[in-house]
């Protein structure tokens, strides 16, 4: 048998922090792994959901997490991508069922849906504040023609429309 290199013990994925949700429908884990490179270890979240494991963060510096509610997790995290260590920490929150950016819900749409559209069709989505840009681009990317917003009573964009294009 020969002895354990430091590529084997690279090679090893672990998990950590297995934590239920306050119902106890969604599990969350840290899977961390050894980067001999950088001298340091990659961590990012997970969840378990009915029987689908899925990545939740992609930073590569999540490991401390905690329940917000049902469906929110806080964790710590260098999202800034500093070089040098920082005495502070920050901390961020991201719901479980929107992925890390809060636009799963609309890529899984657009992706699934579009087909359904007739020539000319419309798709429309209400949207959180600060999103409709990314929505409207997404729509653009996958072909929509005619893609504009609405605002709400309060000014923010709120609804982002787009029209199908003639044909697929």
């Amino acid at each position: 048998m020969r002895p354990i290199a430091i590529d084997d013990f690279c090679a090893v994925r672990s998990l950590a922090n297995v934590t239920f949700s306050p119902e106890g429908t969604t599990a969350c884990f840290t899977v961390s792994q050894a980067k001999k490179e950088k001298n340091c270890y990659d961590s990012r979240l997970y969840t378990l959901k009915d029987g689908v494991v899925r990545a939740l963060t992609s930073g590569g510096k999540e490991s401390s997490f905690c329940y917000l509610d049902e469906n929110t997790v806080l964790f710590a995290g260098d999202r800034e991508g500093e070089k040098e260590p920082s005495l502070q920490s920050r901390f961020y929150r991201i719901a479980l069922d929107g992925g890390e950016d809060g636009l799963d819900f609309y890529r899984a749409i657009i992706k699934y849906w579009t087909i359904t559209l007739r020539p000319n069709g419309l798709m429309m989505f209400e949207v959180g504040e600060g999103q409709a840009d990314e929505v409207k681009l997404m729509l653009l990317r996958a072909g929509y023609v005619s893609v504009e917003s609405r605002n709400d009573t309060l000014g923010f964009e709120r609804v982002v429309i787009g029209k199908w294009k003639n044909e697929f």
